[in-house]
């Protein structure tokens, strides 16, 4: 049975795909087909960056790393800049995805302490990464603010403050890594980002880790967050160089210091497409030498890869391999 759901959900999986393909037939072909097959149900394993990867059937990461054959890495281009073995704190796990893509490209380099409270995705998260040097724990991660877990799409974890008190409380950064040495902090949590990097700022002054996070305006102001404080705030705390990132995994822009109009128009820009292919950015902060080196990383990749992407849609960050 096992096989069986495997087998199909990976059919499901090439439809998709086939759907944004630059052929008006085949993809009109596969639109049908998906709407009249049923969705695959239950548990899937499919091979993501060359590893086994056991999620929900009806998770979203499958199809974008296919669709994105550059979605994500940004991280490891990022991580590379580090020297030696890195501490990395994963906040947001989900299933695991980001430990194992970073040990299919640079195995052996972390070791890992991730948050994930979902018990869905925790289990998941617990059989991706079986083996490897993570430690795994259910909290909250946030300003010690009532928190709990709205429903979302698959594959987006949906965590809000709560209005109320009857939410878990949510414990700060600064508080889980007294003591603790931390060189990398990465942070995909839908929106609630910002309140996570406020509860580390001493972490952040004291031991300046190199930061990579979700930048979207849209859910950030959803959150009831300022989409430019954050940079501010950074700044304080010694962080004076950034590197943005399309959420199809290209590098977009750096910016030095808090430039406003720049950030101002890359909200603007975010904003505007929301509604087209919900643009949004991956910001990497770190010092100017490691922002240059992961910038370089990037476009050598992106260059390396030309002969085997196709861009179809100037709008849409989807791409399809041949």
């Amino acid at each position: 049975m096992g096989a069986a759901r495997d087998w199909y959900g990976h059919f499901i999986l090439y439809l998709l795909r086939q759907t944004r393909r630059p052929s008006r037939i085949g993809g009109l072909c596969a639109g049908i087909l998906l709407r009249v097959l049923p969705s695959p149900r239950g548990e899937m394993t499919v091979r993501l960056w060359g590893r086994p990867v056991t999620m929900e059937a009806e998770h979203h990461l499958p199809y974008i790393v296919g669709t994105n054959p550059l979605w994500g890495m940004p991280l490891v281009q990022c991580l590379s800049t580090l020297d030696g073995t890195v501490e990395f704190l994963d906040v947001g796990a989900n299933i695991g995805d980001s430990v194992v893509m970073i040990e299919a490209f640079d195995p052996g380099r972390c070791r890992y302490t991730c948050f994930e409270p979902n018990a869905a995705w925790r289990r998941f998260c617990e059989r991706n990464t079986r083996g490897l040097p993570v430690t795994l724990l259910d909290t909250f991660v946030g300003e010690g603010q009532a928190v709990c877990l709205e429903a979302g799409s698959p594959g987006t974890a949906g965590s809000r403050a709560a209005a109320t008190k009857t939410g878990q409380r949510s414990v700060p950064l600064d508080e889980l890594a007294r003591g603790k040495r931390v060189d990398f902090i990465k942070i995909d949590t839908d929106g609630f980002d910002f309140s996570i990097l406020r509860s580390g700022a001493g972490l952040l002054r004291e031991q300046r880790p190199s930061l990579f996070f979700e930048w979207d305006p849209a859910l950030w102001t959803a959150s009831g967050e300022d989409p430019m404080g954050v940079f501010h705030f950074l700044k304080e705390r010694g962080y004076d160089e950034f590197c943005f990132f399309t959420d199809a995994g290209m590098l977009h822009c750096r910016m030095s210091g808090v430039s406003e109009p720049l950030l101002r128009s890359l909200i603007t820009a975010a904003l505007s497409r929301r509604e087209i292919d919900n643009l949004h950015w991956d910001v990497f902060a770190a010092d100017a030498s490691r922002c240059e080196a992961a910038a370089v990383a990037n476009a050598r990749a992106v260059s390396a890869a030309r002969e085997r992407i196709h861009h179809w849609h100037r709008l849409q960050p989807a791409f399809w391999q041949s």
